[in-house]
C-alpha cells in the first residue's frame, strides 16, 4: 500500500488463504477473475483512496486465521468486503 500499488500483493494475500481452503474449484473460480480483480485495483472508478478502508480488515482477518479463529476471520473478511461496497456505492449514488 505505501508504495502506491498494493494489487499484486492483495492479490497474493487473497489467493494464498482461497488456496488454503484445500477447494481447488473455488481456487479455480477466482483464478478466472485474476484480471477483472487487476482492473478493480487499477481504479477504474476514479474514487480517492479506492478500497483504503478495507486495509485495516485484512491486518485483522490474517490474524484472525493465524489463531484459527474462523467465525472471526469470516466477520473481517465480511467488514472488508463491506467497506469496498460502500466505495462502489459512492461511485453509483444513484444505484445504491
Amino acid at each position: 500500500h505505501a508504495t502506491g500499488d498494493s494489487s499484486e500483493a492483495d492479490w497474493q494475500l487473497h489467493r494464498t488463504i482461497y488456496a488454503a481452503t484445500g477447494n481447488a474449484l473455488f481456487l479455480q473460480l477466482i483464478q478466472s477473475i485474476h484480471d477483472l480483480f487487476h482492473q478493480l485495483w487499477k481504479n477504474p472508478l476514479r474514487l480517492p483512496r479506492f478500497a483504503e478502508a478495507s486495509y485495516p480488515f485484512h491486518r485483522t482477518m490474517c490474524e484472525a486465521l493465524a489463531r484459527r479463529d474462523g467465525k472471526k476471520a469470516r466477520a473481517e473478511a465480511w467488514k472488508l468486503v463491506d467497506s469496498v461496497v460502500d466505495d462502489i456505492k459512492k461511485a453509483f449514488p444513484d444505484e445504491a
